[in-house]
């Protein structure tokens, strides 16, 4: 791929068109302008003989690395306790709610937006170039939080000096799998469609689930109305958002998906059998491995704006 950015300051692309390899010509979204500066401007890196691109992945996990350390230093500032595992896993939780989660999604759901594609898994050779960038900027992005959070986790627990606990290997398993999926992606060249859907439904909830995790840890350390009371509405909102879309959302989706990459034609399907059924299968074993947290929605959303942890 040509690293590029066709901006000039002539005022006939002023409009900030950036054509693909076809010669078709639609406008990068705003938004989407300094993402792309930051992809342009970075060295590249390759892995694979396909030469896949892991310049933002690399720079990614030192990005979230940095983050951590300084959401965790402003933690103890603010009254945390230093070298506590609830500080650390606070730090944790901020770092994967803010700084990981509401960026793809945005990501995910601008790209969707504007799709030219038919197959949701086929190639992406015939979007415009900004497209394409843009995407493997959003799955070297993941690929980068979910590596550095798998080594954070070890990290963590190296240097309280405790085990791996069963929470962690639930992560790690997460980690793994989304990890395969991104990465086969890449190596494809194909199924970025679903790549994002599963994103995007995955990780919207994130913010809210990971803001769940740092006020049940605030409660044990604050006692005050005002923790109380964000945590209750944390709670709820977590519970709200898990439910309708994880519960009510995602599972016809991933019906929806046995038929869209198993069941239809062989014509349209760039990626081997064997790697559509690993897909299925892996998606299939994230949504059944949320249940619990369905159940326990459920069940917050019944008793409503109440403190069920403490």
């Amino acid at each position: 791929f040509s690293r590029r950015v066709m901006v000039s300051q002539h005022k006939e692309t002023q409009d900030d068109e950036v054509a693909d390899h076809v010669g078709i010509s639609r406008k990068v979204p705003f938004i989407l302008k300094p993402v792309l500066f930051i992809y342009y401007n970075i060295p590249r890196l390759y892995v694979h003989p396909k030469k896949i691109d892991i310049s933002v992945s690399v720079l990614g996990f030192f990005w979230f690395t940095a983050v951590r350390i300084v959401v965790e230093y402003l933690m103890i500032v603010y009254g945390w306790p230093n070298g506590h595992e609830w500080t650390k896993s606070g730090a944790a939780a901020i770092t994967a709610g803010c700084f990981h989660s509401p960026p793809v999604v945005v990501l995910s759901a601008i790209l969707l937006s504007n799709t030219i594609l038919k197959n949701n898994t086929g190639r992406i050779t015939g979007e415009a170039r900004w497209w394409q960038d843009t995407i493997s900027f959003l799955l070297q992005y993941s690929t980068a939080y979910f590596i550095y959070d798998a080594l954070n986790i070890c990290f963590v627990r190296i240097s309280l000096g405790q085990g791996p606990q069963a929470m962690d290997m639930k992560i790690m398993v997460h980690h793994l799998a989304c990890f395969f999926i991104i990465f086969s992606t890449q190596v494809m060249g194909a199924g970025h469609i679903w790549c994002m859907i599963l994103i995007l439904a995955g990780e919207i909830t994130n913010p809210f689930q990971n803001g769940l995790i740092t006020t049940r840890l605030m409660i044990k350390l604050f006692d005050d109305p005002f923790t109380y009371g964000l945590h209750a509405v944390m709670e709820y909102s977590f519970a709200l958002s898990y439910f309708w879309i994880r519960g009510i959302f995602c599972h016809p989706l991933g019906i929806y998906m046995i038929y869209d990459v198993l069941l239809r034609g062989e014509k349209q399907q760039p990626m081997p059998l064997w790697m559509r059924y690993i897909w299925v299968s892996m998606s299939w074993l994230l949504m059944l491995g949320s249940m619990p947290f369905i159940l326990e929605s459920y069940e917050v959303l019944r008793n409503g704006l109440t403190v069920k942890d403490q």
